[in-house]
């Protein structure tokens, strides 16, 4: 497996807990949109009996300048070093890896299914899909517990891209929460749902990123709704 050696440019809360560290990519660094790397902090500044590297999706496009990784803040050592990490910090990166990508036929239609943190490798597909100004019809659901937690939701809503649409639930808001907490959906991404924004659902290209209870119910979901497994890719993010 390659090996790159990157250096930290900036660092972000992005979210509730959510930091975003931007790298200098390396010279020779080639991925496709979705795929991840092995990522280990050279100088960790804590330690525990935890391994020191991560699994980490890109969440930046091929065709940024920089490559960008994402992640809940936790009290292992490996966050915690992330975390305190200063621009000019490097880490090593030992890929990319994967096979969480975008179908070669470029008229496939998508629907993405993403919770919390695995919005990542969505998020490196849709702004590629962006950048190859991408005609054929995508759909982002994308479920978090709460607004405040909601990494990049604002930005994937809005973005200026033909036949693309997202729509972000929150699980957590209560149905009788004013406007004003939260105007979108509620509750857990259904049938319903997926029914009433995405007429194209059953010829569509299912990408599922999250936790194993998340893609098990999303799965489960798309079963019951005639959705053949051939038609679904899933990223399992922890």
């Amino acid at each position: 497996m390659t090996e790159f050696t990157a250096q930290l440019s900036e660092k972000e809360e992005i979210a509730d807990n959510t930091f975003a560290f931007t790298y200098v990519k390396p010279e020779g660094f080639e991925f496709v949109a979705g795929q991840y790397v092995v990522l280990d902090v050279d100088e960790p500044k804590y330690s525990d009996d935890r391994p020191s590297f991560r699994s980490l999706s890109i969440a930046s496009a091929p065709s940024d300048q920089d490559l960008l990784f994402v992640m809940r803040g936790s009290d292992s050592a490996f966050k915690r070093s992330m975390i305190a990490s200063e621009v000019g910090d490097t880490v090593t990166l030992k890929g990319p890896i994967g096979h969480f990508v975008l179908p070669e036929d470029k008229e496939q239609k998508i629907v993405y299914l993403g919770a919390g943190i695995g919005i990542t490798p969505i998020r490196s597909m849709i702004r590629e899909e962006l950048n190859d100004k991408s005609e054929r019809s995508q759909m982002l659901f994308y479920s978090n517990r709460l607004p405040e937690s909601a990494a990049y939701a604002l930005e994937l809503r809005d973005l200026a891209l033909n036949e693309y649409k997202c729509v972000n639930t929150m699980t957590d808001v209560k149905d009788d929460a004013p406007d004003s907490v939260w105007a979108g959906e509620r509750g857990f991404v259904s049938s319903d749902m997926i029914e009433e924004y995405c007429d194209y659902y059953k010829e569509s290209q299912f990408y599922i990123v999250g936790t194993k209870p998340f893609i098990n119910a999303m799965k489960d979901l798309l079963s019951r709704m005639g959705i053949d497994e051939n038609h679904i890719t899933v990223d399992n993010f922890g």
